[in-house]
Order: C-alpha cells, then sequence, then structure tokens
C-alpha cells in the first residue's frame, strides 16, 4: 500500500509524528482466515481441482489458444464453502476491512520523495504475510522560503535607503526563532545582491546538528516618484549625473515604460504597394521607358 504524506517545509525542518487512520484487509479475527464457520466444511472446489485457476481453449481461425484464468467458481480460493458452511462476519471471504491509527515520524531534513515504511501494516491475504505501507513524503510550498538540498532561499525586499545606508533586520525562522543581521552603513546592497549565513538552512538527515545554509536575495524597491527637495539633497549626497555633451545634431526621441513582454512583438508591415508602384506590370521604369537588355 502506497499513500502521499503531504507536510509542510516547518515539518521537514523540525520533525514532526502524524497520526493516520488506514483501512486495510486483514485475516478474519473470527475463522482465522479460512471462511468458514465452526464446525462447517470446506470442500475441494470441483471446478478447478484445487487450482485456483482453470484453461479455456479459444480456437482463432486455424490456430488454438489456451487462456488461463481464475476460476469463476471459487474465486481462486481453490475451494468452495456451502452458504451455511460461511463464516457469520467474513461471509466466506476469509477478511475483513480493518481501521488503524498509525504513528508516522517524519525524521528531520526529510525532503520530497523519501519514503516512510511501516513493515507489516498493510493488507493481508490469507497464508501470505501482510504487506507493507509506505508513505511518500510530498512537500507543500513555503511562503518565504524556498528549499534546495539542504539550503535554503529567501527574498527580502528593502527600500532604496536601506540598500544605501545599511539596515538591522530580522528573520522569523522555520523553528519560531528570531534572527537577526546587520548591514553596515557604507555597505552598499545591489538589486539581486545574494547574501549567506551559514548553518541556517535545514537539517541534514540522519545528522539533524549538521545544517545547510540559508541563502538571501535581496529585491530594492525604488521609489516611484521624487520630489525636487529629495532630488536635490540626493545630488549633494552622491553628486549631480555629468550632463551630456550635446552637438546639435542629435535627434530627440521619447520613451515611455513598458514590459518585458513587449519586446519582441512589434510586428513589421510592408506595403508592397508603396514600394513598387513606379513600376508598371510590363516592368518598364519612369515615363515609360522600357529597359533592353545589350
Amino acid at each position: 500500500m502506497k499513500h502521499v504524506l503531504r507536510v509542510g517545509l516547518e515539518d521537514l525542518y523540525n520533525g514532526k509524528t502524524s497520526r493516520l487512520a488506514i483501512t486495510r484487509d486483514r485475516k478474519c479475527g473470527t475463522c482465522g482466515g479460512s471462511g468458514v464457520r465452526k464446525g462447517g466444511v470446506v470442500r475441494t472446489c470441483g471446478t478447478c481441482n484445487g487450482r485456483k485457476v482453470v484453461v479455456r481453449v479459444r480456437q482463432i481461425g486455424p490456430m488454438i489458444q489456451q487462456v488461463r484464468t481464475v476460476c469463476p467458481d471459487c474465486n481462486g480460493t481453490g475451494v468452495q464453502i456451502r452458504e451455511g458452511d460461511r463464516c457469520p462476519d467474513c461471509k466466506g471471504k476469509k477478511l475483513t476491512k480493518d481501521r488503524k491509527v498509525l504513528e508516522v515520524y517524519v525524521e528531520k531534513g526529510m525532503k520530497s520523495g523519501d519514503k516512510i515504511v511501516m513493515r507489516g501494516e498493510g493488507n493481508e491475504e490469507p497464508d501470505v504475510a501482510p504487506g507493507d505501507i509506505v508513505f511518500v513524503v510530498e512537500q507543500r510550498e513555503h511562503d518565504v522560503f524556498k528549499r534546495k538540498g539542504a539550503d535554503l532561499l529567501m527574498v527580502k525586499k528593502i527600500s532604496l535607503s536601506q540598500a544605501l545606508c545599511g539596515f538591522t533586520e530580522t528573520i522569523t525562522h522555520l523553528d519560531d526563532r528570531v534572527l537577526t543581521y546587520t548591514v553596515a552603513p557604507g555597505s552598499v546592497i545591489k538589486d539581486q545582491s545574494l547574501m549567506r549565513i551559514e548553518g541556517e538552512g535545514m537539517p541534514i538527515k540522519g545528522d539533524p546538528l549538521q545544517k545547510g545554509n540559508l541563502f538571501i536575495v535581496f529585491k530594492i524597491v525604488f521609489p516611484e516618484s521624487l520630489s525636487p527637495d529629495q532630488v536635490e539633497r540626493i545630488a549633494a549626497a552622491l553628486g549631480a549625473p555629468e550632463p551630456a555633451t550635446l552637438t546639435g545634431d542629435e535627434e530627440e526621441v521619447f520613451m515611455e515604460e513598458v514590459e518585458i513582454e513587449q519586446f519582441g512583438q512589434t510586428k513589421a508591415s510592408i506595403n508592397r504597394s508603396e514600394h513598387y508602384d513606379e513600376d508598371d506590370e510590363d516592368g518598364q521604369g519612369p515615363g515609360g521607358v522600357q529597359c533592353q537588355q545589350m
């Protein structure tokens, strides 16, 4: 039996024990899996002679085909039980549905695709050992952290002022610890800069005291506009931009803000009649003068 076990990233970081109810086939406890009531009689199936299968012969044109199928009279059990001899609980089927609550432990550091095997807790059949139940871990997406191996990645939006002047910020981790870090004044953060905090990633499965790293991508949120006073103060602090050297022969153009998806979407339109309106159907140039090959 296989089941998908959906868990959060927090569960894979901290470990978790889940209680899951399953329904499975087990040997009937009343008849011990024989299918017969106390004092009842089990008879060998007369159709298959206890072999559980029958051989059907079919003729297809000049060919004769033999097909082995499950015996329809005993349903592949090899025996037949009269109605009055059947177990009152399993009705002669030898199996009953059983519901059990299992405790499934999610180990620290597990990842999507890892398997948790519960030996002997699966379906059971007469004269066959119980099967296993396999839970396949599937991680739900997290709102803050992305995982790759033992490393974690998060995106942190900061203002232009923070990027230029430094700041102190906090991170609430997956175990509810609050981490704090500081970018010193004068350490300019560029847009899409990537920083790393050692040892604050995911625990290593089997050795949870060892951890990966936490990576932070900084995304600068620029102001929509600036007042003249702000422009003046920024220019005073950073230096005014140098003006372009113009000769007077330049052609002035104007630009507008667009989305990147618009790049490559402009369709060229060629009006062939405009390009060739000076040519007539006979290949004559202007004034009706014909071209003659020499």
